[in-house]
This record gives structure tokens, C-alpha cells and sequence, in this order.
């Protein structure tokens, strides 16, 4: 009869192991697209995009991120970022450059990475300046940059209807490095583990579907 009475327990241990793996594989998402592989994508800010050091920021008018799909279900997706129109720290005119960086966003994950960057020290560069002083900050290529949150949407074109994913994001843990501060910049020469950075992001396939679920 403990015999018995001690399988039963086993059995109702896997059993509830047994929904649990169920429930957790059943919540795992994906990026998906209704072509496949090699689909152009293109994100553009939806609100302003704002990245805060030490109470002073970068704002752009333009934040644009380009990439191409690698399957029809994925779990990972590169998205490469521009901005222009940038005001960093009070100085009109910045500079942002981020030649090779990729996003490396996970469809399973508030964090994203940032790598691939060549510039300076291997990062995004900030470089902003006029006649009365001159800023210079590095974001280096990094792991778990926290708050990225994704949903499926929908546009339409010539009465057509096509999925398109939203990526919010709201970060608090972003590494960056002030490496000159002369003049009126209000940033002092120094590294930061909690830089900001706060917008949403459209994210289009050409004359297709993306969509997140």
C-alpha cells in the first residue's frame, strides 16, 4: 500500500512537470515572416527616440534600422541603426555613427545586444560640438541592454493589409563612455552603466507580412 501510495506521488510530480514544460514551450515567441528568408525590413521611429546620461540627452529627427529576415520563424533578429537630425547635449548638428553596428533583438527577451560596431573604441560614437565646447561619447558593443517589449500591429497600402511589429523600448542599464568634455558640455569625461534610452519603433517587411507571436 506505500508502495502504491509513493508511485502515486511520482505520478502526479510528472504530471505536473509535465504542464508546466507544456505552459512554458506553448508562452516561447517568435519572429515570423510570411516569405521567408532574405525579406528586406525597415523600422522607423514612431515616437521620438531620447537617450539620457547623467540628466542630459540625444534626441534625433530621424531613427531609422534596416535589416533582412533569415527564415520564416526566428527568434533572433539583426536590425541596424542610423540616426540623423541629431541634437546631443544642447549642440545642434551631432554627429551619430554607427558603422557595422547591428541590434541583435530576441524574440524570448527584454534585452537586446548591441555588437559589430567598428567605430572608435568599437561602438556607437556621439560626437557633438560648436565654437564654446565640444562632447564626445562612445556606446560600446554590449549584452543585456534591458527593456525591448514587442507586439504585432497592422498597415495598410492600396487597401491592402500587411502585419508589421512594434518594438518598445524603455532602457535603464545602457554602458557608455564620455571620452571628451570641454566647453559648455554638460557630461563629464567618465563611464556610466545607466544610461536611457526610451522610443517605439515600426518595423515594416517589404510588401509582405512580419509579425510577432
Amino acid at each position: 500500500m506505500k508502495h502504491l501510495k509513493t508511485l502515486g506521488l511520482v505520478a502526479v510530480a510528472i504530471a505536473a512537470l509535465t504542464a508546466f514544460v507544456g505552459v512554458s514551450s506553448a508562452a516561447a515567441a517568435e519572429f515570423h515572416s510570411s516569405i521567408g528568408a532574405g525579406v528586406s525590413l525597415t523600422g522607423e521611429q514612431a515616437t521620438s527616440h531620447k537617450f539620457t546620461v547623467t540628466g542630459s540627452s540625444i534626441t534625433c529627427t530621424t531613427a531609422k534600422f534596416t535589416g533582412t529576415t533569415t527564415a520564416k520563424t526566428s527568434t533572433t533578429q539583426k536590425m541596424h541603426p542610423e540616426y540623423s537630425g541629431c541634437t546631443a547635449f544642447g549642440f545642434i548638428g551631432a554627429t551619430i555613427t554607427t558603422t557595422g553596428c547591428q541590434y541583435v533583438f530576441n524574440s524570448n527577451s527584454e534585452n537586446v545586444t548591441l555588437e559589430g560596431c567598428t567605430a572608435g573604441s568599437g561602438a556607437i560614437v556621439v560626437n557633438a560640438s560648436n565654437a564654446f565646447g565640444k562632447c564626445i561619447m562612445e556606446v560600446p558593443n554590449q549584452t543585456g541592454i534591458n527593456g525591448q517589449k514587442f507586439a504585432t500591429g497592422e498597415y495598410v497600402v492600396e487597401e491592402k493589409k500587411y502585419k508589421d511589429i512594434t518594438v518598445t523600448t524603455n532602457s535603464t542599464n545602457i554602458k557608455d563612455k564620455v571620452t571628451a568634455s570641454t566647453g559648455i558640455c554638460p557630461v563629464s569625461v567618465g563611464e556610466h552603466t545607466n544610461g536611457a534610452y526610451t522610443g517605439t519603433t515600426t518595423v515594416k517587411a517589404s510588401g509582405s507580412d512580419i509579425w510577432y507571436e
